[in-house]
């Protein structure tokens, strides 16, 4: 009873001058409750009595987040002379919540996600601080975000930060945003396993970004980014363990002669013979013969130079595909007049292949139920890539050795 009489005097005390503080408006009763004004120890004897009664560790450390978003906001309305005053204050609270949950041994996902978002609205408010320049916004940032998180991440479940980081940094079709506040979070975290995985949604996210058409300064940014994740252990991890699976996949891929079946049915028939004879060998094929392979095979030129490149785009393929972290300027697609017609410049098919190797212009036209590619031979002949691949439009003709 000795020990608690003390804290109701004091509490009798601060909340008159709490209520006065609410009921006037005038900016001299403000000003004394400000960080530098001559009431403003109630606001911080109020704020300790708080603490002193709570007696669950999370709890308590919940509350000290709330502290430390009221001493932040506080620094909002600051005036320049009184900066430095505030925004040491705020620091000086989130250095509490680190202290505090040191001493913790586990964390609830509850707290963990409260923590989180203090964090994420924190650094929306110090990014949005006028008395600050740019530079210094990114160590403000940092410093205080690694108080009231750092230790957190490094003593709560795996599944829990994931999933959570995941939630809460996500910023809804943004996905640079998202980039940076996941950055940060990567910055703040010692757990090799939660880097990781941080990381392997990084490139998931730059990955969708190669759809959208990009900003210049957006372009810059995610090639910055992309190229940082490639000097991460993880990322040479990744191409190294996926290396291995890429070349059987590629080999079992060849070998099973299945994308010789679409140029059998579309080539002379003298030459299907050969061409199913050709299979049989692909079971059990040396990589480094198979040109050979096909240069012996007695078929028609223009159909060796379709088997080539389709071993070839096979091939590509299966390598590392640079190709799926291109980014789209805004404006530069090549469209040919209406929005759903595009220009083909990487074959996919032996038809879109040979429309290309010869000279033409391939041209795609989606309407919706259907996807047609025609061949465009000039500005009077237009051809259905594969009627023009099997001869149909009186354009082509194939050659035998």
């Amino acid at each position: 009873m000795s020990k608690k009489f003390p804290i109701l005097i004091l509490l009798l005390l601060i909340i008159p001058l709490i209520i006065i503080a609410k009921e006037k408006r005038s900016e001299d009763i403000n000003q004394l409750f400000s960080p530098n004004g001559a009431m403003y120890f109630t606001k911080e004897w109020s704020r300790t009595v708080g603490l002193l009664i709570e007696t669950d560790p999370e709890r308590r450390i919940g509350r000290m987040i709330e502290i430390s978003d009221k001493k932040l906001e506080e620094i909002k309305i600051a005036k320049d002379s009184d900066y430095d005053i505030f925004l040491n204050n705020y620091f000086e609270e989130t250095k509490e919540i680190k202290l505090a949950i040191s001493s913790l041994k586990t964390i609830s996902s509850d707290l963990l996600g409260k923590l989180i978002i203090a964090v994420m609205s924190h650094k929306e408010i110090i990014s949005s601080l006028d008395q600050v320049d740019e530079a210094n916004k990114e160590t403000l940032i940092k410093d205080s975000s690694s108080n009231i998180l750092s230790n957190a991440l490094n003593i709560s479940l795996e599944e829990d930060v994931i999933d959570l980081l995941k939630k809460h940094c996500q910023v809804q079709d943004n996905g640079i945003s998202t980039l940076k506040n996941i950055d940060l979070m990567i910055s703040l975290s010692e757990r090799k396993e939660i880097n990781d995985k941080l990381l392997a949604y990084e490139l998931n996210i730059i990955k969708g970004e190669t759809q959208k058409e990009l900003s210049t300064s957006e372009i810059d940014y995610l090639e910055k980014a992309l190229e940082k994740i490639k000097t991460t252990d993880y990322y040479k991890e990744l191409q190294t363990s996926n290396k291995e699976k890429r070349q059987k996949d590629l080999y079992d891929k060849i070998s099973s002669g299945k994308w010789i079946d679409e140029i059998i049915s579309t080539v002379s028939p003298e030459e299907v013979e050969e061409l199913e004879r050709f299979k049989t060998f692909l079971i059990d094929y040396d990589p480094d013969s198979l040109d050979d392979e096909i240069n012996d095979l007695q078929i028609y030129d223009e159909t060796k130079s379709l088997l080539r490149d389709a071993k070839d785009y096979i091939i590509s393929s299966f390598r590392t595909n640079e190709n799926e972290f291109i980014f789209r300027p805004k404006n530069t697609e090549m469209i040919t007049g209406a929005s759903n017609t595009k220009i083909i410049t990487n074959p996919d098919n032996p038809a879109s292949a040979y429309c290309l190797r010869k000279g033409y212009k391939l041209e795609e036209i989606n309407d919706n139920e259907k996807i047609t590619r025609n061949c465009i031979i000039d500005k009077e002949t237009v051809c259905e890539e594969w009627s023009f691949y099997k001869g149909e439009c009186g354009t082509s003709e194939k050659i035998k050795e």
